[in-house]
């Protein structure tokens, strides 16, 4: 999916291209593939799972 995504909590399964502002906690499941910046509270990364870009957590956005 090609997509800015803002949410209150996300779980990642597949293929995601694009910015996320995830308010609580972001998991980034086995086999999953993120390529963009990771705004959140929390953060979970499965083993094998492609991320790149850059995370950052807080409660400022990265890209408004």
């Amino acid at each position: 999916m090609k997509a800015e995504i803002k949410a209150k909590d996300a779980i990642i399964g597949g293929k995601i291209i694009g910015n996320m502002n995830i308010i609580n906690k972001i998991e980034l499941q086995s086999g999953s593939s993120v390529h963009g910046d990771i705004r959140s509270r929390g953060l979970i990364i499965d083993n094998d799972v492609v991320f790149e870009g850059k995370a950052a957590m807080g409660d400022k956005e990265i890209h408004k």
